[in-house]
């Protein structure tokens, strides 16, 4: 059972006493469970995003965040990327994407663009769409 099973099931007001008796039946059954990687608390790290089931609020850890911010950077500045750059970049955008499902299909370009490429290349025009 993963974090997002039931964290969001949980109401503020009665998410300690569900939580422990979730966990309490678990055990109860016999249902194997990691120790190591379990955490009861108000804010919860997992899988590279920081939940707050209470808010409720998902962001993603600082350091993930930053890389995402680094090839947005580099799309807006339409600057020249190898093959293997733009399938990374484009792993990172689409992992980032998990934190808001609907913005998938805005990748849609992104994944024509890895398929056109060979070696190398700068995004396609109006790739990035940028306010002046």
């Amino acid at each position: 059972m993963f974090v997002d099973d039931f964290c969001w099931l949980l109401g503020a007001e009665e998410a300690d006493h569900m939580a422990t008796s979730i966990l309490a039946t678990l055990v109860a059954l016999g249902v194997p469970l990691s120790w190591k990687k379990t955490d009861l608390a108000e804010v919860n790290t997992w899988l590279g995003f920081v939940i707050h089931p209470n808010i409720p609020q998902v962001q993603m850890i600082a350091t993930k965040h930053t890389l995402v911010l680094d090839v947005l950077e580099l799309l807006i500045q339409n600057a020249a990327m190898t093959a293997k750059s733009i399938e990374r970049a484009l792993g990172r955008l689409q992992w980032a994407t998990a934190v808001c499902p609907l913005t998938k299909s805005l990748m849609q370009k992104f994944w024509a663009w890895k398929m056109a490429v060979t070696s190398s290349g700068r995004p396609p025009k109006r790739f990035v769409y940028w306010p002046s």
